[in-house]
């Protein structure tokens, strides 16, 4: 029998280009839920902020911020996603109160179009801070049985908030970017992805990657897995990339936290003995 945490999933990660006009980018939203529920999928991505754009690089600030077209447009993502059964996780402000900035967060709406949890982004960069107040919590949800968790854009740069996701025994990240619009190709061109494929080996999981697709983006949606499998989308063209977990994939024995050569490691670590030799730094190799 097939154990609940070993359910097929079909995954997917969007790609359109964002920009500060939400009806606009809601339109690319509902398009791309349909496409991928045509494809199967159960789970999809949209970029940082797909919804609402990004404040001072989409648009100046929140001050001139239509909220009710945010509301309008957002239930209209949520009655998509009841629409086609689907889960969709998409970015976008979170109004906090009058006179405090909005949070930088992405909400996880389940296939019966109900707000099942949302993430805040923890670690805000640079002018950031003038536009957005920080969460202070990171978040888990299920999908089946299958623990999945959230981050977004800067929180690449912090171990930490893996090593913690991966404690909570997270088998499925969806991390959300917004790292688009530049004038031309970046440092983080060649780091983003390979920081995404080596986080997902070290912590054993899956990780869904969206990104905007406007010229210049740092790196086009992805999905990336712990044992070196990887697809993506090419950079600026709106598409969806999709990769399906079945059943029996190997993906759900491997572990590396929990593999013998850890354990081991971590055991020999544990009884090094403590010899004179082995404390002096500027010992020779041999004897003397």
């Amino acid at each position: 029998m097939i154990s609940p945490r070993r359910i097929p999933l079909t995954l997917a990660a969007a790609q359109f280009p964002v920009t500060g006009d939400m009806r606009r980018n809601a339109r690319w939203i509902r398009r791309q839920i349909e496409s991928a529920a045509a494809r199967g999928v159960d789970a999809i991505l949209f970029p940082e902020t797909a919804l609402s754009g990004y404040a001072g690089a989409d648009f100046p600030s929140f001050d001139e911020c239509d909220w009710d077209t945010h509301r309008e447009e957002f239930d209209a993502i949520r009655s998509a996603a009841r629409e086609h059964s689907i889960w969709v996780l998409v970015g976008t402000a979170h109004f906090v109160a009058d006179g405090i900035a909005p949070t930088n967060a992405v909400y996880v709406i389940d296939p019966r179009g109900q707000i099942r949890t949302r993430y805040d982004k923890s670690m805000l960069y640079r002018k950031e801070t003038e536009h957005f107040s920080s969460g202070n919590s990171l978040v888990t949800f299920r999908i089946g049985g299958t623990v999945c968790g959230v981050l977004i854009c800067f929180d690449s740069c912090f171990p930490d908030l893996y090593a913690e996701l991966e404690e909570r025994r997270v088998r499925i990240l969806f991390h959300a970017y917004s790292n688009a619009g530049n004038r031309g190709p970046t440092s983080v061109d060649e780091i983003l992805i390979a920081q995404a494929r080596a986080r997902a080996y070290d912590a054993s999981y899956f990780i869904v990657g969206s990104n905007s697709s406007r010229k210049h983006s740092a790196a086009a949606s992805f999905i990336a897995g712990p044992d070196g499998r990887f697809s993506s989308l090419s950079r600026h063209k709106p598409g969806i990339v999709v990769e399906t977990i079945a059943a029996d994939d190997p993906f759900w024995e491997f572990r590396r936290s929990g593999s013998p050569s850890i354990r081991g490691a971590h055991r020999a670590l544990k009884d090094a003995p403590n010899h004179p030799r082995i404390e002096n730094r500027k010992s020779a190799p041999s004897d003397d």
